[in-house]
């Protein structure tokens, strides 16, 4: 957690999604008071074994954002988490952190009950898949399970949203994910935004964390086209002086 305060504050990340956070109540109140001022951690833990599988968590930076204006909502839990962010005085950002089963049969039963939600709006679908929808993101090329591909396809059609990363890229190749003893890799890791907010995104972008992670981060920029320019502004002394 060290790094992960590090990673936010030198690539200068408001929000970052994290997957198997394997985090309880006691761990986060631990970091809490490592970090209470310059980070927020809202998770979602795994019911059976929240210290050794599954959790979903956001890290809200206080540096960039205010952070009492927004609400938390536990989807599936240690799966999917919802933040509700007011973004502007006018407008709110609402992102769904998602960490995908690995066992094709409940991934494609996972976006299936996602889409039963009814959710409503989702401006931002990320996290771990444990899918890819296209041959082109594994190497060795192959497809993945039918049903599963099937279900995530469904659910990004019910929100309006799409693969930011490839849709900017094309048919470029990159990898988030490298298996260890296989050396095979894949774009697990995603970002899907919402079709009605892509011209507000921009900086697609996969970069290397430096956590201990065998995942590399997708990155994007976010931005509010209607906001006022903000100058540098002036030289002033300090108050205490």
């Amino acid at each position: 957690w060290m790094k992960i305060n590090q990673l936010v504050r030198e690539n200068r990340i408001a929000i970052l999604a994290v997957q198997e956070t394997h985090l309880n109540r006691p761990r986060v109140d631990a970091l809490d008071d490592l970090f209470g001022d310059l980070l927020v951690i809202e998770h979602s833990p795994d019911p059976t074994n929240p210290t050794g599988a599954r959790g979903v968590a956001f890290v809200l930076n206080k540096r960039m954002i205010k952070t009492p204006r927004y609400t938390v909502k536990e989807v599936v839990p240690g799966r999917a988490i919802l933040l509700d962010l007011q973004w502007t005085d006018a407008r709110n950002v609402r992102i769904l952190n998602v960490y995908g089963p690995n066992v094709p049969a409940d991934n494609s039963r996972f976006w299936t009950d996602l889409q039963d939600a009814d959710l409503g709006r989702i401006d931002l679908l990320l996290g771990d898949f444990n899918i890819v929808k296209r041959r082109i993101d594994r190497i060795p090329l192959r497809a993945d399970d039918p049903n599963a591909v099937a279900a995530l396809t469904s659910l990004a059609t019910h929100l309006s949203v799409h693969d930011g990363w490839r849709s900017t890229h094309g048919d470029d190749k990159a990898f988030t994910y490298m298996h260890g003893s296989t050396t095979s890799q894949s774009r697990l890791d995603r970002i899907y935004i919402r079709n009605a907010i892509r011209k507000d995104a921009d900086n697609w972008d996969i970069r290397e964390t430096g956590v201990g992670t065998d995942h590399a981060m997708p990155f994007v920029d976010l931005a509010y086209r209607r906001a006022p320019f903000v100058a540098r502004g002036r030289w002033t002394m300090p108050k205490h002086l």
